[in-house]
């Protein structure tokens, strides 16, 4: 018996490393400098570079002019979100994968 077929990775993050216990990529902010990964924890050494960059917090790849977050109303109305802002196509595939 085989179980459900996950969706495609998003393109953008086909690149990243994969988590081998979850088979989900690696966002780039959870991957720390001494190759640990936490989900749990943002690598803060590289939030400066994403800000300065301008990178996404997912692939690592530099953005556009429209970024995403991801957070409920209270993160809306308070403009503070814990995680960083990604592509919007790329929290969109993910969204879509998530409910699949």
């Amino acid at each position: 018996m085989t179980g459900p077929q996950r969706p495609a990775i998003p393109a953008r993050l086909a690149a990243r490393p994969v988590d081998p216990r979850r088979g989900l990529p690696i966002p780039y902010v959870n991957e720390h400098d001494d190759g640990t990964v936490d989900f749990a924890v943002i690598n803060g050494g590289r939030v400066l570079e994403w800000v300065r960059g301008r990178l996404c917090g997912l692939c690592g790849q530099r953005q556009e002019f429209l970024v995403a977050f991801v957070g409920g109303p209270g993160g809306f109305h308070q403009r503070l979100y814990t995680d960083p802002p990604s592509h919007v196509t790329v929290l969109g595939q993910l969204w879509t994968c998530a409910r699949t």
